[in-house]
C-alpha cells in the first residue's frame, strides 16, 4: 500500500514538473508583448549628439541602430505609439519613421525545390509572396550560354533575344548555365503540374537570352561589355 501511495505522488509530481515546463513557453507565446518600437531614419550630417537630442525630444528609448543607415530602433509604450510617431514623422531631421512590425509568411509556393533556396527569405522574398501581387513588368536580359525556351519552369518568361555566336534568338543553351540563372530570376512559381523552383520575380518579369558564351562557358570581354563592341540591347518599353 505504501508503495503504491509513492509511485502515485511520483507521478503527481513528474507531471506538474512537466506541465510547469510546457506552460512557460506556451504562456509566453500567448501574451502580446508589452513594448513596440520604431524604425527612425534620420538625416545626413547628425552628430551623436544631435541624434540623441532628436530622440531625447521625442520620446521613447533607443534599443539598437545601423549607423551606416542612419536608423535607429526607438522602444515605445504601445499606448504611446501614435503619438510618439507623429512626433518623429514632424521632425525636420528625421527623414522617415514608422512603426517596427513583426512579418510571418503567409503562404508558400508549391514548387519542389523551394526548400533548397535559402537565399529568398534572406531578401524577405518569403514575407511578400502570397500577400503582394505585383501589377508592374520587366524585361532582364541575360548575358551568358542562351537559355532554354522550353524549359518548363520558364515556359511563356523568356522573350526571344541575339546569340552573339551565331545570329539566333540565344533561345537554346548548349551548357545549362545561362537557363539556371534565367530560372533564379523568372522561374515560374507554383507551377502546375510542380516543377523546380521559385523565381525572385515570380509574375511579370519576362527574360531575354543575349548568348555572349559559349557552350564550354567561355567568352570574350568585349562580348559582353555594352559600349565597346559587344552587344547593343534595346528593350522594349511600355506606353
Amino acid at each position: 500500500m505504501k508503495n503504491t501511495r509513492t509511485t502515485r505522488v511520483m507521478l503527481l509530481a513528474t507531471a506538474l514538473a512537466l506541465l510547469a515546463v510546457v506552460s512557460v513557453p506556451l504562456a509566453s507565446v500567448a501574451q502580446p508583448s508589452s513594448t513596440s518600437s520604431l524604425l527612425v531614419k534620420l538625416i545626413e550630417g547628425l552628430t551623436p549628439d544631435q541624434q540623441a537630442q532628436v530622440i531625447a525630444r521625442n520620446g521613447g528609448i533607443e534599443i539598437s541602430s545601423i549607423p551606416a543607415l542612419r536608423l535607429h530602433v526607438i522602444q515605445v509604450a504601445p499606448a504611446d505609439l501614435p503619438q510618439v510617431l507623429a512626433k518623429y514623422q514632424a521632425d525636420p531631421q528625421v527623414v522617415n519613421a514608422e512603426e517596427n512590425k513583426t512579418r510571418q509568411s503567409q503562404a508558400f509556393p508549391t514548387d519542389p525545390l523551394y526548400s533548397n533556396q535559402w537565399s529568398l527569405p534572406k531578401i524577405g522574398w518569403d514575407l511578400v509572396f502570397g500577400t503582394v501581387t505585383p501589377t508592374g513588368s520587366a524585361i532582364v536580359a541575360i548575358l551568358d550560354t542562351g537559355v532554354d525556351a522550353q524549359h518548363p519552369d520558364l515556359a511563356g518568361n523568356v522573350i526571344p533575344g541575339t546569340s552573339i555566336l551565331d545570329g539566333s534568338s540565344g533561345t537554346t543553351d548548349p551548357s545549362g548555365h545561362g537557363t539556371w540563372v534565367a530560372g533564379i530570376v523568372a522561374a515560374r512559381t507554383n507551377t502546375t503540374p510542380v516543377e523546380g523552383i521559385a523565381g525572385v520575380a515570380y509574375a511579370g518579369v519576362h527574360v531575354m537570352p543575349v548568348t555572349v558564351l559559349n557552350a564550354n562557358g567561355l567568352g570574350k570581354t568585349a562580348m559582353s561589355s555594352p559600349g565597346s563592341s559587344g552587344p547593343r540591347i534595346t528593350a522594349p518599353t511600355s506606353s
